[in-house]
């Protein structure tokens, strides 16, 4: 349907009709501020006198500062001569024209009209704004171009403003993957993540924009085509918001089938390891490097020894044999011959980092209820103020082994560092291989400034679990728990 823009009649709106003097504007009430300058439309907030949610003189107010956004967007946010710009047109060009607009609105016209809260305040009162908000998700949902979900949030100045405030925004990305996953919550809170890198690029932009003097008598040129090359550079090959989700980093693991002994307790391993997941994704920062610090295993002196009675028999009668040595047993149970007896085995790998708060009775204990075992601890020792991060390490000490053990448990750092090795080491050892553990993994940030200090990574975090999951790991979470399952199994 076409218009005659001569046959328009704008109503009454002293304010615009002087400052625009162009007839051909046709200024209507709405629910938002919207300008379609190729049209000379304006659609201006209103709010009735008659609701009560302000006092008549803040209404008149927010709609004052409402009409002068929009006399600034029809004013300036037209095109402009500019040379040089052939691959910022249109959208870069664009967004960069309307960040102008809310620079001619903050800097030029609020204070002078007494308004000077910021637009931002203004546009949080004006209606409910939840449909935009999840207008974004939806786009996040369909795969939009990451510039296109940029672009309508700078574009609309509710949206933009609120970016500066960005709490709200990501917030509304908290439940794009509920399908009732164990990796849901850690899937929101990467993508969560992810919007406030975009965020945070809408908010550079803005600082760039607002960082033009306000005696300037008009928004300069330079400083627009400067604030388009920066989202251009920032957005036009920009796909980290589709990147792989944290649940990718775990394909290939599968069910992990768990031996309990009897022992209820997979729901608890299970909402360990959701809540596992869910700290290593929150912690995690694209930005960082963190790697596992480097492993070594100390051998400390096994001086003590379990007695005959703790070992038990290293030999047993039986029935079967090849040269008897108790014939007085023919004529009972007809077990003659003697053969070596098959002590429980197994190991155990106990993380002894602060989060666990282990008692060193806890270690002897499983020592002495699984005697035959290998039983071990790591952790790991590291320190900000290390001048590189390569002198972060850990330690794995054998602490007991075939009835033997140390005098007392040796000195160990408090840190985790070395959970990966620790738990590859345990993947070639006897089975059945139990770790204790909170499952809290943490590594090295080789990028850092301080040179020792503690990062998380959800990818390390991953490869572990792969290994729990391939070699028959049995991840228990606490150490109560773990002795109770040794004492069933050493009984059998």
């Amino acid at each position: 349907m076409f218009r005659s823009h001569t046959k328009r009649k704008s109503k009454p709106n002293s304010l615009l009709n002087l400052a625009l003097q162009d007839n051909e504007w046709l200024v209507e009430e709405g629910s938002n501020v919207q300008v379609d300058i190729e049209n000379k439309d304006i659609l201006i907030y209103q709010r009735p006198m008659g609701e009560n949610k302000f006092d008549n003189q803040s209404k008149r107010r927010i709609n004052k500062a409402m009409k002068i956004l929009a006399l600034a967007d029809a004013k300036y946010g037209g095109k402009r001569n500019m040379v040089g710009v052939k691959h910022l047109q249109p959208e870069y060009i664009d967004m960069a024209t309307k960040l102008s607009v809310y620079w001619y609105v903050e800097k030029k016209a609020l204070e002078r009209y007494e308004l000077g809260n910021g637009i931002g305040f203004y546009m949080d009162c004006i209606s409910d704004h939840e449909g935009k908000e999840q207008a974004l998700v939806n786009m996040y949902k369909s795969q939009r171009p990451v510039k296109d979900i940029v672009k309508t949030i700078i574009l609309d100045p509710y949206l933009c403003h609120r970016a500066q405030r960005y709490y709200s925004l990501i917030h509304a990305f908290g439940g794009v993957h509920s399908g009732g996953s164990t990796f849901d919550a850690a899937n929101n809170a990467d993508v969560k993540k992810r919007v406030d890198r975009l965020l945070s690029i809408v908010r550079t932009a803005y600082k760039m924009t607002m960082s033009v003097r306000k005696d300037s008598k008009s928004f300069p040129n330079k400083r627009l085509k400067e604030v388009a090359q920066y989202l251009y550079e920032e957005l036009e090959h920009n796909n980290d918001l589709y990147a792989p989700l944290i649940s990718d980093a775990f394909d290939g693991i599968g069910e992990i089938e768990l031996d309990l002994q009897g022992m209820d307790f997979d729901e608890e391993i299970n909402d360990k390891l959701t809540s596992a997941i869910k700290v290593s994704a929150d912690r995690s920062n694209i930005d960082d490097d963190i790697r596992w610090a480097k492993m070594d295993i100390k051998y400390p002196p096994l001086v003590q020894s379990l007695g005959t009675r703790l070992l038990g028999k290293s030999k047993k009668n039986s029935d079967i044999g090849v040269h008897p040595k108790n014939m007085h047993r023919r004529l009972t149970d007809n077990k003659v011959f003697v053969t070596k007896a098959k002590r429980k085995s197994g190991t155990v790998l106990i993380d002894v980092s602060g989060s666990m708060n282990l008692d060193v009775d806890d270690i002897f204990e499983i020592i002495k209820i699984l005697p035959a075992s290998t039983v071990a601890i790591y952790s790991g020792e590291s320190h900000p103020g290390y001048d590189v991060p390569e002198k972060a390490s850990g330690m794995l000490q054998i602490v007991g082994k075939d009835g033997r053990y140390v005098a007392e448990i040796p000195e160990h750092g408090l840190n985790n560092l070395i959970d990966g090795p620790a738990i590859d080491w345990l993947g070639r050892q006897a089975e059945p291989r139990i770790l204790v553990s909170d499952l809290q993994f943490t590594g090295v940030n080789f990028k850092s400034e301080r040179g020792g200090e503690v990062g998380v990574d959800v990818n390390l975090f991953a490869e572990a679990m792969k290994v729990i999951a391939h070699k028959n790991i049995l991840p228990i979470p606490d150490i109560e728990k773990a002795k109770e399952w040794v004492e069933r199994y050493g009984s059998r």
